[in-house]
């Protein structure tokens, strides 16, 4: 057994971002029914911007600093890099495979996983496949504003993996079938020896203090699961802007992975004591 790790291993994995700019720009580009405050085209040098900055695993960039200066090492901290075009079943497999592998170089260790969007998804299907087997690999499992009963959002994404995220798709309903056949029959959509958590974010009011909606303009609600400890997070000041861009359409979905508040809460829940 490897002695050197001090602390259960992360795995962290990302949500979905933009890749190719033809196929996105018609999607974001039609009579949007839904309403949303879409910033504009996806030009080719806003998805660098955003690929550069926070596509990817630079998603975890600033979770990645805060957990090293707790202690954590790179060893510790597992990037899972994915495409994220691909139906979440591929994905999940992958992570899978990836769980399992890393629970074998630490030597029986049980590992952590933290999710971000819709990374959730397949963490969640490769979470219900391992529960079939007799060896516990996952110790936590967090979701980061995660889509765990889908969003409308998805219909703006033309790739099979946004069909994922979409309410009450094939994928949603193969999770649902995956607890059942598990012998989950309290409603609850934990399965496995593994502790569930989710952060989502709450709602906006006006000056009158009437709700306006979730500050979350890509995961409006859904994130919680039956059985999960369900975190409400408050609304970030200015929380439409991230990193020098001023996007109403995405709100704290992405502020939730740059925020120390939540880093210390989730080093909390992996080091309890």
């Amino acid at each position: 057994m490897d002695t050197s790790h001090r602390h259960t291993p992360v795995i962290l994995v990302h949500g979905f971002q933009p890749r190719q700019v033809p196929s996105l720009s018609p999607a974001l580009a039609f009579s949007n029914p839904l309403g949303f405050k879409i910033p504009g085209a996806w030009t080719p040098e806003l998805v660098t911007k955003w690929n550069e900055t926070y596509g990817g695993g630079n998603t975890w960039n600033a979770l990645i600093k805060f957990f090293k200066e707790k202690g954590y090492n790179d060893q510790e901290l597992i990037v899972f890099n994915y495409d994220t075009s691909q139906p979440n079943f591929d994905t999940a497999q992958k992570l899978f495979n990836v769980i399992v592998n890393v629970y074998d170089s630490f030597g029986a260790q049980k590992v952590d996983l933290v999710t971000h969007s819709m990374g959730a998804l397949p963490a969640r299907l490769a979470l219900a496949s391992l529960a079939y087997s007799k060896t516990p690999r996952v110790e936590n499992f967090v979701s980061l504003a995660g889509p765990n009963h889908g969003t409308d959002t998805a219909k703006l994404c033309p790739y099979p993996s946004c069909r994922d995220m979409e309410r009450n798709s094939n994928f949603l309903r193969l999770l649902a079938a995956l607890n059942k056949n598990l012998g989950i029959t309290d409603g609850t959509e934990t399965p496995g020896p593994v502790h569930y958590y989710t952060f989502h974010s709450a709602e906006a009011v006006d000056s009158s203090g009437r709700s306006v909606g979730s500050c979350d303009k890509v995961v409006r609600d859904g994130v919680q699961l039956r059985g999960a400890i369900n975190f409400e997070l408050p609304c970030s000041p200015g929380g439409s802007s991230w990193r020098g861009l001023n996007w109403p359409f995405v709100g704290d979905h992405l502020n939730i992975v740059n925020s120390p508040g939540v880093f210390q809460e989730i080093y909390n829940l992996l080091n309890p004591n």
